[in-house]
């Protein structure tokens, strides 16, 4: 059984939609994070968020799939298979870049195994027992990749700063043009979106911990306080998250993005503040 310690989800602005979610069950956990749209939304409409929306459509899905015994694969592939149908009806000429995405990380302890599965950027940090530190992702180095991308754009533009940054017209095209390329053979990056053969891209790993095992699933903004922010290691993390709680780490993350570099000037980034969503759980 999984147990559940303590979880968040914060938005990355109070007034627009918290496009991350997550959910468990006895032997599972997940957390979802959509993929912020890239123009007007296809499926919810003016001031809708697609992102959420399938978010809160994956989170669903998961949770009914999984509480049945279901594997993480099948439910990958019934959640696209909807999409393609729900997207085929409403927008059927919708361009790639505009189709609604999602990554993931998920966590199964079943029949004294403990795996775990992604899509996108997403993470998953496990200490056991015996000290060892075990990391996960669907998309390992998308963190290191995005830092090198904003650092790079900033020394060329100046300060990025994330409220602005969609109303930048080359921004936007590069991003657009990345994105179309998603859930294409022969392409590194695929989702939880309208694709079914993503099932067949599912990231998986077998973590042989010694138990009792603590665990952390978060989505990539919560994730920043290791990997853009450099507050935690990865074991560091987690620790905090056993000592202090979510909550505290929450009020750290949004204290250095908000009041530290709300100019995006030390750490260059496409968001001031990105949703933030992690479950800390225990096993054994």
């Amino acid at each position: 059984m999984i147990s559940i310690v303590d979880s968040i989800s914060l938005p990355g602005f109070d007034d627009r939609a918290n496009e991350d979610r997550f959910g468990f069950t006895d032997d599972a956990a997940f957390v979802i994070d959509g993929a912020t749209g890239l123009g007007n939304p296809l499926l919810t409409g003016p001031g809708g968020s697609d992102a959420a929306w399938i978010a809160d459509f994956a989170a669903l899905g998961f949770e009914a799939m999984l509480a049945k015994g279901g594997s993480v694969v099948d439910a990958v592939r019934a959640v696209n298979t909807d999409v393609l149908r729900l997207v085929g009806l409403c927008a059927p000429d919708a361009p790639d870049w505009a189709l609604p995405i999602a990554g993931f990380q998920a966590v199964t302890w079943r029949n004294g195994l403990l795996e775990t599965w992604g899509l996108g950027d997403c993470s998953l940090i496990v200490i056991d027992a015996a000290g060892a530190t075990w990391r996960a992702s669907g998309l390992p180095g998308a963190a290191e990749r995005e830092r090198a991308e904003t650092r790079a754009r900033s020394d060329e533009t100046g300060p990025l700063n994330g409220r602005q940054l969609y109303e930048m017209p080359d921004v936007l095209a590069g991003l657009r043009e990345a994105r179309a390329r998603f859930n294409k053979p022969g392409q590194p990056v695929w989702t939880l979106g309208a694709s079914p053969s993503a099932a067949n891209h599912v990231s998986r790993m077998a973590i042989h911990a010694a138990l009792p095992a603590v665990g952390l699933l978060a989505t990539d903004g919560f994730m920043a306080l290791v990997e853009t922010y450099g507050q935690f290691d990865p074991a560091g993390l987690v620790a905090a998250a056993e000592n202090d709680g979510l909550e505290m780490l929450g009020s750290l993350l949004r204290q250095t993005e908000r009041v530290a570099d709300p100019e995006c000037i030390t750490w260059p980034r496409y968001k001031i503040s990105d949703d933030a969503t992690a479950i800390l759980f225990e096993i054994g």
